[in-house]
């Protein structure tokens, strides 16, 4: 019974970690993109 539980806890943390490292690695490529749009717009304020 022990056994049981702590395998299912291992498993549910293992799938959380996994979500996790997901949302953050979709949210890096989303901040590159927004940051590549930024440097190549035209900022007037320059000039």
């Amino acid at each position: 019974m022990i056994l049981h539980t702590g395998i299912a806890l291992g498993v549910t943390l293992i799938v959380l970690a996994g979500i996790l490292a997901i949302l953050q690695y979709r949210e890096k490529v989303e901040d590159d993109r927004e940051r590549k749009v930024q440097a190549q717009a035209f900022h007037y304020d320059a000039l």
